[in-house]
């Protein structure tokens, strides 16, 4: 039985999935198992998964018809067998080559430690290095601020339609919701790593979400917070849901502040696909937030070990 189970959802993966496999192999921490739901795929990629799992016995892989990555993601983890998961997408992968074995070591030492992340570099679809996430580059040593001005200001620009003004003027005055300039003004400036309840503090003034394709989680924890995949919806999954249940239900992490993975922006994302799915499941997560702080005033916040015990 694997300490660490890599879900893998992926589909048409022939151009990166190598790649992104090899920075599996490439962790000086080797307690693991990959499992990885292909959704059918009709190029080479099935060929390609062969390859690895005829190697090495702790890659295992399924192809077969499903209804998106969230889909996909569930079927993997009612597989995992590892005391720790993590999701890793195919064209993504891992730059810090003791990445796995630092979160083991950290998720050990620390029974309130239900998760531990760090920060992505995003990249283009020919490799090259567009810089750390904006909305985590804050955590860096010695991280310069001007170039994440820049890059607020052009994901601002970047819902501008000039065929749809309308849209463009709505999605502008979204944008100037009060938890989303708390979010803006918090990306630009430096700051410690956030451990645990510093963490809860900042999440809920902000509501700024974990980097997903650089997260480490206690698989328990995960089934608990993530949201069920309902059969026919084929929706990309309720990933907001799964980080408010995280820190509404008061679980706990932890923060390394250095460069972990690397994130591919290609065109024809999830992200792009679902825009408008995805516009309301972060409205409806605002919501949530609102009315959870105002709990708060009355009552004191539960916070749990990954195990779900009362630690304060």
């Amino acid at each position: 039985m694997a300490k660490v189970s890599i879900l893998m959802p992926i589909f048409q993966a022939e151009k990166y999935l190598a790649e992104t496999l090899d920075t599996v192999f490439a962790q000086t921490f080797g307690d693991w198992e990959v499992i990885v739901m292909d959704g059918g795929s009709k190029d080479a990629t099935v060929e390609i998964l062969k390859k690895y799992a005829i190697s090495d016995p702790r890659v295992r892989f399924w192809s077969e018809p499903d209804e998106g990555p969230y889909h996909a993601i569930h079927k993997a983890l009612e597989k995992a067998q590892g005391e720790f998961v993590c999701v890793l997408c195919a064209s993504d992968g891992w730059l810090d080559k003791d990445w796995l074995k630092s979160c083991v070591e950290t998720m050990e030492s620390d029974p309130e430690v239900s998760l531990v992340w760090g920060v992505p570099m995003q990249i283009n679809e020919e490799g090259k290095e567009l810089g750390p996430n904006y909305m985590f580059a804050r955590f860096l040593p010695e991280n310069k601020s001007g170039w994440r001005w820049a890059k607020l200001i052009n994901s601002a620009f970047s819902r501008i339609d000039i065929l749809h003004p309308i849209k463009s003027v709505r999605n502008i005055l979204r944008l100037w919701k009060p938890a989303n300039l708390k979010a803006a003004a918090s990306f630009v400036k430096n700051s410690k790593p956030l451990h645990k309840r510093e963490w809860f503090n900042y999440w809920l003034e902000t509501g700024v979400l974990f980097p997903d394709n650089a997260m480490f989680m206690d698989r328990k924890m995960f089934m608990d917070c993530l949201p069920p995949y309902h059969m026919g919806t084929k929706e990309p999954g309720d990933w907001m849901s799964f980080y408010y249940n995280f820190n509404a239900r008061g679980y706990l992490s932890y923060c390394f502040p250095r460069i972990i993975s690397f994130a591919r922006v290609n065109s024809g994302s999830i992200s792009e696909k679902f825009l408008e799915y995805n516009r309301k499941s972060r409205e409806d997560y605002l919501v949530k937030i609102s009315a959870l702080k105002t709990k708060l005033v009355e009552e004191p916040m539960q916070f749990r070990d990954r195990a779900g015990n009362k630690i304060g």
